[in-house]
């Protein structure tokens, strides 16, 4: 008997099948086609991204040779898209980091106060929540064809084309900031304040909620025997960090994608976290909370960095990933003394600064390819280091962090990244942690398992634990007060930028 973990990621969909002891039986990766058009804009075609899934799911059930139970999802957060009443895209999806709608935050902020969002649904009120972006759709409805009867994230629109009704649970509708995350139920004041109303959201259920059995109709588009079970799946952090295996005290999961975030979880929810600008919502796992800590960009300024810099004389490969390695074995062995502002998109915790740019300081004429390499794995980890000090202070102790994501390929990525932050870092060899996240989601509520089990199709062999030299890590603490100012003097210097910008326009 066979389970699926669907991992709809903000660059590719990911779908895993495992066997009811945890084995690997077939998988498929494939990546969207990521459309710019204009700097603060970043969508997929809703079209393609169906496609992308589709083409995923058969490859997968024409390889996978055991019978196939049930299905399940890991959601990257915030990004959605509008439907008509039939549930057929009106537009194209827009993505987690998208900056269109600030003037819209601002507006939200102005209304109901950024303390109000907070308590009610745990979040940072910023533009790359999804309420913004539904109230900038809500004032440019002239765009749009077809007036738009429903929005939703992205796995609720995927269940949608699977033919059940769009479902959120818990901790994705709060990465949403509309789901008051004490009683499971759209938040009206904050619905009133972007123009819409309950009816035009998804319906909300518990991670593990049975959706029903895929009619043959639409098994038949996603190449899926008629009769699986689709189970609600949820937000991929708290998803892959089920995924993880990190369930011991002081473990945290150190999530290595397009993004990177260390996944802590608690027993209660943390309005003080607000403070440092750190979330704190649902988990998958009932009565449990997490707080996610980390920034916007992590592994797509590595594919920039790739991009920008190597020739495809110098440097190339069919897999983004594979050329990413290629170029961190070529950097420096050594720590620099670059400090690298990794802004380059929206920034995450603790600064949730909308306008902040990226920075890299200290080039010189002698400063090589293999030292900006370096520098900018350093500076996307001293942004990781800034929110592991700030969970130390609020009494959240990490004693190893589990590394899950694409970026766990590497050992001198990871051996650096221990240095820096002074943890062990830990690598169980767990493929695609998101995917099976959400198949233990679909095996356990589907009766193949009794249990989440940290050791489901692995065993202590797998595990590799990697030690920081502890010379390198007091060196980049001795670091952190620098590349903080970093910031500070870069904001002046931006907001001046900003005001000579619109003196200028008017």
């Amino acid at each position: 008997m066979a389970v699926i973990g669907i991992d709809l990621g903000t660059t590719a969909c990911k779908i895993v099948a495992y066997s009811n002891t945890g084995r690997i039986l077939s998988s498929k990766r494939r990546e969207y086609t990521i459309i710019a058009p204009s700097p603060k804009r970043v969508e997929i075609n809703p079209v393609e991204f169906v496609a992308c899934v589709s083409e995923c799911m058969k490859s997968v059930v024409a390889t996978c040779d055991e019978p196939i139970v049930s299905l399940s999802f890991s959601s990257q957060g915030e990004g959605f898209v509008a439907l008509d009443r039939e549930f057929n895209p009106v537009y194209n999806i827009i993505l987690s980091y998208d900056k269109r709608s600030i003037e819209q935050t601002n507006k939200l902020r102005n209304q109901l106060g950024e303390d109000y969002f907070y308590k009610k649904t745990g979040q940072i009120l910023g533009c790359m929540g999804t309420a913004s972006k539904i109230m900038w759709l809500m004032e440019n409805k002239d765009k749009l064809s077809i007036k738009p009867s429903y929005f939703v994230c992205i796995s609720d629109f995927i269940i949608s084309q699977l033919g059940f009704i769009p479902v959120i649970d818990w901790s994705l509708g709060a990465r949403t900031m509309m789901l008051n995350i004490h009683t499971g139920e759209w938040d009206e004041d904050i619905l009133d304040a972007i123009g819409i109303d309950d009816s035009m959201l998804p319906q909300v259920h518990r991670s593990g909620y049975i959706l029903g059995e895929v009619k043959e109709k639409y098994a038949k588009r996603f190449g899926l025997p008629e009769g699986v079970i689709a189970v609600l799946g949820g937000h991929d952090q708290p998803v892959g960090m089920l995924g993880s295996g990190a369930y011991e005290q002081g473990e945290a999961t150190y999530s290595l994608g397009t993004t990177e975030t260390i996944v802590c979880k608690m027993s209660k929810f943390n309005e003080e976290l607000k403070k440092y600008g750190l979330s704190c919502y649902p988990h998958i796992l009932k009565n449990q909370f997490v707080t996610l800590a980390g920034n916007y960009t992590g592994g797509i300024l590595l594919e920039w960095l790739c991009k920008e810099m190597y020739t495809k004389e110098e440097i190339f490969d069919e897999s983004i990933n594979d050329t990413i390695n290629d170029c961190i074995k070529k950097m420096s062995e050594l720590p620099t003394e670059l400090l690298v502002l990794p802004h380059f998109t929206v920034t995450g915790s603790p600064w949730n600064d909308e306008k902040s740019v990226g920075v890299i300081h200290g080039l010189t004429l002698n400063t090589s390819k293999a030292q900006i390499i370096r520098g900018i794995l350093e500076g996307i980890t001293y942004e990781i280091l800034l929110n592991y000090v700030i969970l130390k202070e609020n009494n959240i102790n990490i004693s190893s962090l589990i590394a899950i994501g694409g970026g766990t390929s590497s050992i001198k990525s990871l051996q650096l990244k221990a240095d820096v932050l002074g943890v062990p870092i830990i690598i169980n060899h767990i493929k695609e942690a998101a995917c099976r996240g959400a198949a233990l989601i679909a095996a356990v509520n589907t009766g193949l398992l009794t249990n989440y089990s940290s050791n489901w199709g692995m065993s202590d062999k797998d595990i590799i634990k990697i030690i920081p030299n502890y010379d390198n890590s007091k060196f980049y603490k001795s670091m952190l007060p620098a590349y903080k100012e970093l910031y500070y003097l870069s904001k002046n210097i931006n907001n001046m930028i900003i005001e000579k910008r619109n003196e200028n326009e008017r």
